[in-house]
């Protein structure tokens, strides 16, 4: 495992969304007479601040977050410890409960609220203690690389930009004649423009947040005993009861969704599994072929596909498929 190439991402990530969002925006204000770059600047460095001062407390609201207190669960508060330490952070989260029946977990928090990590009593219900304890060395991952705090600040990178399209294409079809400075096709360009970009930017963002899962199941795999395969079989067993969700109760799922970039698993992209025992559940998903659709979609992603996840953690197992070697998604 190479960390050093995870924070050269991350930066990388950040310069280039940086770079297309100011490339886009300082010349059309300038050019506009709006706004002067040390302006944006301000303006963006205001939304980041906003968004992590109410993130955390939004996110709670929506997923009905309680504390995990009490004797029930002692032991999910000493797993958390235990893969906390062996991870290297000189803080053990808060632990929180969503009382919602889809099993996932995230992780949040920001620097005003500290490192916090959620589960839901669907994933306490479906997976067995040694998997629920994998599944928070992959959630206590993503606070060791501190990718929670750089995807909340990206995020933001794109919406300032949409939002600029929109008023621009908008303004061309009801500026009426031209007038100095903001004629309509100027605006209808800029509009256009704008649009690309923002793709550009959320693509940029989507990629990045696949590559920061696998980083986070390594965490999950090293911190925890045989925990590739743990969190292996923990995937494979929250996508099967995600998915026979999604089909009782799809309104659920979707209202489950709302921050898929922090869960586990993306609930929408959940697909149902063949029944057998835990581990050769694990190999037969693992063996089947990626259609060109499902290429695709992952493209428009926040996790990647669970083919290759799971083909992933079997190679960090020691047990990588016929014909496959021993190639690393996040390498």
């Amino acid at each position: 495992m190479r960390p050093w190439k995870l924070w050269l991402v991350m930066a990388l990530t950040f310069l280039g969304m940086v770079g297309v969002t100011a490339a886009f925006i300082v010349p059309i204000l300038m050019f506009m007479g709006a706004f002067t770059p040390l302006a944006v600047a301000v303006l963006v460095a205001i939304m980041i601040f906003i968004q992590w001062l109410i993130a955390p407390g939004l996110i709670g609201a929506v997923y009905n977050l309680r504390p995990a207190e009490g004797p029930r669960y002692r032991w999910l508060r000493e797993a958390l410890e235990r893969v906390a330490r062996r991870s290297g952070l000189k803080r053990v989260p808060r632990l929180y409960i969503a009382d919602i029946p889809i099993p996932n977990a995230f992780a949040y928090g920001s620097w005003l609220t500290g490192p916090r990590v959620a589960v839901t009593r669907g994933l306490l219900e479906v997976l067995d203690r040694d998997e629920v304890e994998a599944v928070l060395g992959h959630e206590v991952g993503h606070l060791r690389h501190r990718d929670v705090q750089l995807m909340m600040l990206l995020s933001v990178l794109p919406a300032l930009v949409y939002m600029i399209a929109r008023y621009a294409y908008y303004s061309a079809w009801y500026s009426g004649d031209s007038r100095e400075g903001s004629s309509p096709a100027l605006l209808f360009v800029i509009g256009i423009l704008g649009f690309l970009v923002y793709i550009v930017l959320n693509l940029l963002l989507l990629g990045f947040s696949r590559l920061r899962e696998y980083y986070a199941d390594y965490n999950g795999a090293t911190v925890v005993e045989d925990g590739a395969m743990k969190l292996a079989v923990a995937l494979a067993k929250i996508s099967n009861a995600t998915s026979v969700m999604k089909s009782r109760a799809p309104s659920l799922v979707s209202s489950a969704s709302k921050f898929k970039a922090l869960l586990i698993l993306d609930p929408e992209a959940a697909t149902p599994v063949y029944a057998g025992g835990e581990e050769a559940l694990v190999m037969r998903i693992a063996s089947r072929r990626m259609t060109l659709e499902e290429k695709i979609a992952e493209l428009f992603s926040t996790h990647p596909h669970i083919v290759k996840r799971l083909r992933n953690l079997l190679r960090l197992a020691g047990r990588p498929l016929p014909g496959e070697g021993g190639r690393y998604y996040y390498y």
